[in-house]
């Protein structure tokens, strides 16, 4: 009798602990579901390296879920720049190659500093392409080839920084 009476306990702290789990997960999902990331992107500085002019640009997460970007390390995201062209059009410009990038996860609060080579004589803007982070990016790398088949609508955008003058003295 006891371990009959043992086991419906077992049970309904069981059933009482699942309802919790889900609850809690329904209603983090929920959250997630309607934020989003909000990405700024800011001109710090220039600095020189050898004969080449470079803008520091620093990036910051003020969001409350995850973004993922296209980086080559956790801190060297791949920046989308644009520059005005002789007639004040907009050109886009690649800034590096694709070798070796990976999606990169910037968190809520966190902030990056990089590095862009920038023209001298021209204005430009520096972005960053990035997607809201989903269940799929949580799952440790080993795994995801499973899931490889589930279709995952995710859409991108880019946050651009102010249009930044040329760089002086030039």
């Amino acid at each position: 009798m006891r371990t009959v009476l043992q086991s419906k306990r077992m049970v309904i702290l069981l059933a009482a602990a699942l309802f919790i789990f889900l609850s809690l997960s329904v209603a983090a999902a929920w959250t997630n579901a309607t934020s989003q990331p909000r990405i700024e992107v800011l001109f710090s500085q220039y600095v020189t390296n050898g004969p080449f002019q470079l803008a520091v640009v620093k990036v910051r997460n003020h969001g409350r879920v995850a973004a993922v970007y296209q980086g080559y390390a956790k801190g060297t995201p791949l920046l989308d720049y644009r520059q005005r062209g002789d007639a004040r059009e907009w050109q886009r410009r690649l800034v590096m190659c694709g070798t070796g990038l990976q999606e990169q996860v910037l968190l809520p609060g966190e902030e990056l500093v990089a590095k862009t080579y920038v023209e001298a004589g021209k204005d430009w803007c520096a972005g960053l392409s990035y997607r809201k982070a989903s269940v799929v990016d949580r799952v440790p790398a080993p795994l995801k080839f499973f899931g490889q088949w589930i279709p995952v609508k995710m859409n991108r955008e880019t946050a651009w920084s102010a249009e930044v003058p040329s760089v002086p003295g030039e």
